[in-house]
């Protein structure tokens, strides 16, 4: 939905966004400035690190030209319990919460989801899209190219290791209120999701014996980046045997919410296995996750986070930005 939609709306508009360190993390906050949407306020949530000073600056002074002085909020992302409060504040029917996600963590946007969820508020999304993800097309043509799929295998650990794509490092991160119910000597359903970042995925597998496991392939809408929805196949080459995958697309939430409701529904799996999704893939198939696991208590969520991140090997640049208003808020599924 168009970001124009915003001049007209009749409630107390607050925004939310992320100092993240990729270029895009900024894009929503300019387009928003330019179009003179006007809001009661916006929430900056900062990030420790000095890679993150930049963007942090410019969404701060951008928040100037939407917001009066005083409906300017601060917080770390450390310091999501004064959010929390702050949220407290907002009336349910006359305040509309809009929260850009672009420049989020996936820890950071699960918490700050829920948060809003169990606030009863209503709330929108914003997203922008990257220019380029890493690894770029260039970078990859030649393994991509490569019809051994095992010697593919070979060239891209080559890659990482000269390239330093990311940290194979990854550890195990929970959430507080996605723990689920996991029965005792129940088998265990796991969905998770093929990334290039191939350590995030083997961490999720060592740490789990599974009984059922699903590998979702994230396929991209975009005809420049639909290359990368088999090549992603290359760098988890050996963690494909003994799973079940499947296609979903990166950008519609609901077409991960639907995929995962009919997982937990088929062959009433729901009853015959504990289940854990593991977001690994895009942002917005990690909103569909979230709101999935969020709906039905009993499933838990986990994801892994690399130990050390490399900030100039994200992404490159900003393209469209996509609002959306069809998130329920508490007391109302996804599924009706």
């Amino acid at each position: 939905m168009k970001l124009e939609i915003l001049t007209h709306e009749a409630r107390h508009i607050t925004f939310i966004f992320c100092a993240g360190f990729e270029d895009r993390a900024i894009t929503s906050a300019q387009k928003l400035n330019d179009l003179g949407v006007p809001a009661k306020n916006c929430v900056l949530l900062k990030f420790d690190g000095s890679e993150n000073e930049k963007n942090w600056k410019i969404i701060k002074q951008l928040s100037g030209g939407l917001c009066p002085p005083n409906g300017y909020q601060e917080f770390m992302t450390t310091e999501l319990s004064r959010f929390r409060e702050f949220l407290k504040s907002l009336v349910p029917g006359s305040d509309l919460v809009i929260f850009d996600i672009t420049g989020c963590s996936r820890t950071i946007m699960m918490n700050v989801l829920s948060t809003l969820y169990d606030s009863g508020l209503e709330f929108d999304l914003l997203y922008t899209e990257a220019e380029e993800y890493y690894p770029t097309f260039g970078d990859f043509e030649e393994i991509a190219n490569e019809e051994d799929l095992q010697k593919a295998f070979v060239k891209m650990n080559e890659f990482e290791n000269s390239k330093v794509l990311h940290s194979s490092h990854c550890e195990i991160e929970e959430f507080d209120d996605l723990k689920g119910q996991m029965l005792p000597n129940y088998p265990l359903f796991l969905i998770t999701f093929l990334p290039f970042k191939r350590g995030r995925l083997s961490a999720i597998l060592q740490a789990l014996e599974t009984n059922v496991r699903v590998l979702v392939r994230g396929q991209p809408v975009r005809d420049d980046l639909k290359w990368r929805g088999d090549s992603v196949d290359i760098p988890n080459f050996d963690l494909l045997s003994d799973s079940i995958v499947y296609d979903v697309e990166t950008l519609d939430w609901r077409a991960t919410y639907n995929f995962l409701c009919a997982q937990y529904e088929n062959n009433y799996n729901r009853y015959r296995f504990n289940f854990i999704v593991a977001p690994l893939g895009s942002k917005m198939q990690t909103v569909g996750c979230w709101l999935f696991a969020k709906e039905r208590p009993e499933i838990r969520v986990i994801t892994s986070t690399p130990k050390q991140h490399y900030p100039n090997k994200y992404s490159i640049g900003a393209r469209d930005t996509f609002l959306f208003r069809d998130i329920p808020n508490l007391g109302v599924s996804a599924a009706e």
